[in-house]
């Protein structure tokens, strides 16, 4: 097709238009059926401009190949009674003596100018379309050939009736229109015409609501949940009917303009986008579809711009719903997989069937929230951990969000992804630009657990900065549950001396450290050291721990302000609010408008004034409340809808200042603990705070589904306090640290009210921790399914379902070697003996040693069956070799003996 190189959109660089030719090609478009199949590593992802000029979805699933003709999916349904579409699909003998009046002699290539404007105008045709397809063929066939046989109107009459495109007899008006050209055409019969219609036109006739879309508008036809919505102001119109236009494939990815986080931003390599090019023929608004495809990683990245090109004096649009992606599925067995819960219980899996109807996930606190996270699973069947069809969904996004999962009378599921549309709308001025938030769809033939994998290779490779790539975490200590406000220099430091000890290499101070910061009530905004607390400031501080070894970090909230605080003194209209209304509060304080540049600028001089200052090499950035009463002074009311989306906006300008300021410092997001914990903020923060709640029982239910997309070496996790300080409940220090080990690993607790015995537990543990450290953070994770006691929660150790037992597993990228835990919360079935233990992820042929570390510290009575003091005991009284064959097929028993008892195995290839 001539439109698949184009002109490059204004904000594309003109090195990533033309592709390597050595470059293997990911996307193909085959111009004979009009069809895009884009190579998503082993999957495949195919759509066609359809004879309206949509875009219909036709496969996503494994490889099948790029030379076949998918269209036939397009024709297998039948229409539904009814429904509504398109009208005046065919072409008159008029309009195309039209295209050729005044000429007898005619130039192929003003002819198929001429054919390709008047699809246009007609929104696209499918006729239309082949005209323009025809005559493109005709000006190739008779280029050149003008002295042997001029090209008359009558001699390409005749070749188009000799096609396979059929005519409709011309109105009245047609007729007066057209003058002789019916001269040059043989009227067909009713019956001969419905022929040639039925022939020339393929099932489903254009019902949008029946077909399978890639982008989806409000009222033309399609009755589900649209991708996009728009209000033109001039006349109130909402039809946005988008035709295909043009396309191009570009190398690498299109930056973003406004700041979005995207895959491949800092490692493009091999990278390809494929911009298709929609628009209303109506006001010329454009809509670009961008899908961006990385070497052998089943996934394709998805996107959209809105540009508002419009004429006819269309004036300003209101940008009211934009999707990121928008993908539909034929009828199957179709289950949801999703992530819910609430402050310190975030991220709990969640599976439900789907039936008739929408099932909306999201959230509307301008974060991306401890109750929903951005992320689902479709599955064909119910999900499974290492089998079955699997659609994963990921958006790259800190704010408001929505996914919408509808399934229609015809069994079609819809996945809609991308900004909540509630309190949302954009004023999108002539000739402005709009882009979304990027969202990730990963296919997996091999269940939830490829569906994982997938999603933690591009998050490492192509999502964290390339100097944070290959960290090892440093084990740290923070000061919150060991001092809370009491940071004084002389605790800190009577802290820092046992946790040098046992092996600690970073010091974090927790909130307190701040000018009057003696409760949550004041403070906040004012970033200087208490001088009182901290006599020679950070920069003694920093001194003194670095003198022993320790390096030092730092807590900060820098988005917020407590009233009584020195920048709410001399700044209130810097909160977020309505000037005439009365404010909302939590946690005792406001928000900061991160939509105003100055803002921006005091929190990015703020934080690099606390980092330029002393020798801080670690941050953890906290975000305590939700955002309400979005309101800001600072922006027209027209643009009011606007302030959420500009505030998540303002916020990553604020992060990309101030990591490119300081690369060497380490940033741990968290918010109330795990309240936006989303991927888009990794790209800044490679680690998160997974939740404030730090009781094994509860992280091991939050990390197994945080794990369902964020790598372990994101989920930030620590050995905290007993009896735990959000639950009362107490676990053996073995049991917390295999669950601290699932994570960057930490210690939150006061080392000095512990006996010399725990504090040796303690330092021996954590060199077990830096010993296993590559492993357990670079390694290859797995979920193990198919582990537990009889009865309702049987085999639901991978997380899916009711389960008090659970069993994850590290192999490293050679499958030589690996870390096995698992654990029992609740033993209720004293008597009974659970399945055996199988993994995953090994050489089958490969034969491994198996060493059982940190024994359990009891002893069972011989007599009476009681556990008493004594010990130590391990599961396994012998030293055990066997092929991974035997460890995946048939498995290691495990036999727990009370509440909160654990297993940890460590895997070693034997040459």
């Amino acid at each position: 097709m001539p439109n698949s190189r184009t002109v490059p959109p204004s904000n594309l660089a003109m090195e990533d238009i033309f592709l390597d030719e050595d470059s293997p090609k990911l996307v193909e478009f085959d111009a004979n059926f009009r069809t895009f199949h884009l190579q998503a590593g082993s999957s495949q992802y195919s759509f066609c401009v359809d004879q309206y000029g949509s875009l219909e979805h036709l496969y996503y699933g494994n490889w099948v190949g790029s030379g076949h003709d998918l269209t036939y999916l397009s024709e297998s349904d039948p229409s539904l009674t009814f429904e509504t579409a398109p009208a005046g699909a065919q072409f008159t003998a008029g309009e195309l003596k039209r295209m050729v009046e005044g000429e007898e002699n005619i130039d192929s290539r003003q002819l198929w100018m001429l054919s390709t404007h008047m699809k246009s105008e007609r929104g696209g045709d499918w006729h239309m379309a082949r005209v323009e397809n025809l005559t493109w063929r005709l000006r190739h066939l008779w280029e050149g050939k003008k002295e042997e046989a001029p090209v008359t109107a009558s001699s390409i009459l005749k070749v188009l009736e000799r096609s396979s495109v059929s005519f409709r007899e011309d109105s009245a008006a047609d007729k007066a229109d057209s003058g002789t050209a019916r001269q040059s055409k043989r009227v067909i019969g009713a019956r001969e015409r419905n022929q040639l219609e039925t022939e020339s036109r393929p099932g489903r006739q254009g019902y949008k609501c029946s077909k399978l879309l890639e982008v989806s508008e409000f009222g033309t036809g399609d009755f589900r949940t649209p991708s996009l919505s728009v209000s033109f102001r001039k006349d109130g119109s909402r039809l946005l009917p988008l035709v295909y236009k043009k396309h191009q494939v570009i190398s690498g990815i299109v930056p973003s303009t406004s700041g979005l986080p995207l895959l491949g931003a800092r490692n493009r390599t091999g990278a390809q986008t494929l911009v298709v090019d929609m628009v209303d023929t109506y006001t010329e608004l454009k809509v670009q579809l961008l899908y961006t495809l990385f070497p052998d990683i089943s996934a394709v990245s998805r996107r959209v711009i809105v540009r508002n090109s419009s004429r006819l004096g269309m004036g300003d649009v209101d940008l009211v719903k934009c999707m990121s992606g928008t993908f539909d599925f034929l009828t199957n067995d179709w289950h949801l997989v999703s992530l819910h819960g609430g402050w310190a219980c975030e991220r709990n899996i969640t599976t439900r069937r789907l039936q008739e109807g929408m099932v909306q996930l999201g959230s509307n606190r301008g974060v991306s929230s401890h109750q929903m996270n951005p992320f689902c699973v479709l599955t064909a069947g119910p999900p499974c951990e290492d089998h079955g069809l699997c659609y994963g969904f990921l958006l790259l996004y800190s704010g408001n969000w929505l996914m919408e999962v509808e399934q229609t009378q015809t069994g079609h599921v819809r996945v809609n992804v991308g900004l909540s549309d509630t309190h949302f709308s954009w004023d999108l001025g002539t000739q402005q630009s709009f882009e979304s938030p990027e969202c990730i769809c990963v296919f997996s033939d091999k269940g939830l657990g490829g569906v994982t994998s997938t999603f933690h290779r591009l998050i490492n490779e192509r999502l964290i900065a390339p100097r944070w790539r290959d960290l090892i975490c440093p084990v740290l200590i923070n000061t919150w549950e060991a001092l809370y406000f009491n940071v004084e220099h002389e605790n800190i430091m009577k802290l820092a001396r046992p946790a040098k000890d046992v092996g600690v290499e970073l010091l974090v101070m927790d909130d307190g450290w701040f000018v009057d910061r003696n409760d949550d009530t004041t403070s906040l905004g004012d970033w200087i050291e208490d001088k009182k607390k901290l006599p020679r400031g950070l920069n003694g501080l920093a001194k003194d721990l670095n003198a022993m070894g320790l390096k030092l970090g730092i807590w900060m909230e820098p988005e917020m302000v407590n009233k009584s605080s020195v920048l709410y003194q001399e700044h209130p209209e810097w909160v977020l609010h309505h000037p005439a209304r009365v404010r909302s509060e939590g946690r005792n304080q406001l928000v900061l408008d991160l939509t105003r540049s100055d803002v921006q600028d005091y929190i990015i001089q703020s934080v690099s004034n606390v980092l330029g200052g002393a020798n801080i090499e670690y941050l953890k950035w906290d975000m305590n409340r939700a955002l309400t009463d979005a309101y800001s002074a600072a922006l027209p009311p027209s643009q009011q809808g606007e302030v959420y989306h500009r505030y998540v906006l303002g916020l990553y300008r604020i992060f990309e200042a101030v990591t490119l300021k300081f690369p060497h410092v380490l940033f741990e997001s968290c918010a109330s603990g795990g309240g936006r914990f989303d991927a888009a903020l990794l790209a800044w923060c490679p680690q998160a705070w997974c939740s404030d709640n730090s009781d094994a029982y509860s992280r091991t239910r939050i990390q197994m589904g945080t794990s369902m997309w964020a790598p372990v070496r994101c989920m930030g996790a620590h050995i905290a306090a007993c009896p735990s300080h959000q639950t009362h409940r107490t676990f053996m220090m073995k049991t917390r640290f295999i669950v601290a080990l699932w994570g960057t690993f930490g210690l939150e607790l006061d080392l000095n009210k512990l006996s010399r015995e725990e504090l040796d537990e303690v330092k021996e543990l954590v060199a077990l921790r830096k010993r296993l450290s590559q492993l357990t953070l670079h390694g290859s994770f797995f979920r193990l399914p198919g582990f537990g006691y009889p009865g309702a929660a049987h085999a639901n150790s991978a997380g899916i379902g009711d389960s008090n037992v659970y069993a994850w597993m590290f192999v490293a990228p050679e499958q030589d070697r690996a870390v096995v835990s698992a654990l029992i919360f609740h033993r209720d079935t004293v008597g009974r003996f659970p399945s055996r233990l199988k993994l995953r992820g090994l050489r089958p042929n490969l034969s491994y040693d198996i060493t059982e570390h940190v024994p359990t510290p009891v002893a069972q009575g011989v007599f009476n069956g009681m556990f008493q003091a004594g010990g130590p005991t391990f599961k396994h009284q012998r030293r055990l070799q066997l092929s991974g064959l035997v460890l995946m097929e048939v498995g290691v028993p495990v036999h727990f003996n009370f509440d909160g008892d654990s297993l940890l195995l460590e895997l070693t290839a034997n040459s």
